[in-house]
């Protein structure tokens, strides 16, 4: 009889394929990333990848995932580390997209040739669907906070307010792909799109940019 293997070496088996996974989709690009390549990184067999997932695309969606899971966990702890404002959350959150300091556009042009391409396949919709949901209802939580504490008296619905964040940087990290890593255009771009993020949410100026 096979000796059972331990959850925890599972877990950091699926882990390491997720990471070597990352760091070759964000150096290639979705579809030139190969099993052979994950398997080449993370020195497993063909059959190591598949006890975990069924394939590429399975690998990519769980990665997709864990990002939100991480990014979720990171605004909560943003939003505690600032005393639990709001505000300043959000301009963390935006800061994190300017080109200085940006590490978002790695991954961007992965996603964005995922989504083009197999994005719109009927079998991915649910997928595709519940990923945007996901963002919405982070942005709709932290911005119902900031109206909770007094912070935010929005003009428009919050759902709307965060459908507009993720549209707009989703452009931005977009922008950062096709721009020269410098370009301070982007920067100007996230300082108007701060601003005019305050007046729809009621605040008479921004904090800070």
């Amino acid at each position: 009889m096979a000796p059972k293997v331990p959850a925890s070496h599972k877990q950091q088996r699926r882990d390491t394929i997720l990471t070597a996974a990352k760091t070759l989709f964000a150096q290639k690009g979705y579809e030139a990333t190969t099993i052979q390549d994950i398997m080449d990184v993370t020195k497993s067999s063909r059959g190591g990848i598949y006890a975990y997932f069924a394939n590429k695309e399975a690998i990519f969606h769980a990665l997709l995932a864990t990002l939100m899971e991480e990014q979720a966990k990171w605004v909560a702890t943003v939003y505690e580390q600032t005393n639990k404002k709001a505000w300043q959350t959000l301009l963390t959150i935006i800061h994190a997209y300017r080109p200085v300091t940006s590490e978002i556009p790695k991954l961007t042009a992965a996603i964005t040739e995922y989504m083009y391409i197999y994005g719109r396949r009927p079998e991915n919709s649910a997928f595709v669907s519940d990923r945007y949901q996901q963002g919405l209802a982070l942005y709709t939580s932290l911005l119902q906070k900031g109206v909770t504490s007094g912070e935010f008296q929005p003009i428009a619905p919050l759902q709307q307010i965060s459908s507009y964040c993720i549209t707009f940087l989703d452009g931005i990290a977009i922008s950062q792909l096709m721009l020269t890593t410098h370009s301070p255009s982007i920067s100007d771009q996230l300082d108007l799109f701060i601003l005019s993020l305050a007046q729809m949410l009621g605040k008479e100026a921004p904090d800070s940019l």
